[in-house]
């Protein structure tokens, strides 16, 4: 509050937070496509034992066998989805995901759902695109969650090869 005359005070405005999502990328931003290519996940959030926290595939398979060497049930087949997710940065800063199709599927479920542009495949695999988008502003990469109205996430390539998004963390293939 700031007094301005006697018996006046005014309350300043809050600053509007700027979003990420409304910053254009400048020219030598445009530039910075270092993360663009394919990505597989290295480690994901899962829960092993009593832990919830980022594993690796080989950690989250030992907790699974012994789980069933124990008689417990598991989302074993959930889990090995979320592994075999690809992530593809591309060049036009869309990001497309890709994700094995499910065993459970019939040949003909496929066709039918493809035919019908319920789902594309590429490489095999179902891939989703224009859903998330990616830009490198003011000394960062950021990736969307979603459509505009999503938050946008850091993400942080680190010199191992590896790239921090929080829930995963991927490595280049």
């Amino acid at each position: 509050m700031k007094k301005v005359a006697d018996g006046v005070v005014t309350i300043p405005e809050k600053p509007k937070e700027v979003s990420i999502a409304d910053i254009e990328p400048t020219e030598d931003d445009l530039k910075k496509k270092d993360i663009v290519g394919r990505w597989k996940v290295y480690k994901m959030f899962a829960c092993v034992g009593e832990d919830i926290v980022l594993f690796t595939l080989d950690e989250v398979k030992a907790d699974i066998e012994k789980k069933k060497a124990a008689g417990q049930e598991t989302d074993e087949k959930d889990t090995m989805l979320m592994f075999g997710m690809v992530l593809e940065f591309k060049d036009d800063y869309n990001v497309a995901s890709f994700t094995a199709i499910p065993s459970s599927a019939s040949k003909e479920e496929i066709d039918q759902a493809v035919a019908s542009g319920e789902i594309k495949i590429q490489d095999g695999m179902i891939v989703s695109e224009g859903e998330r988008k990616w830009k490198y502003v003011n000394g960062d990469y950021w990736c969307s969650e979603g459509d505009s109205s999503q938050p946008w996430q850091k993400i942080t390539p680190g010199e191992d090869g590896r790239m921090d998004m929080k829930m995963m963390i991927l490595e280049k293939m």
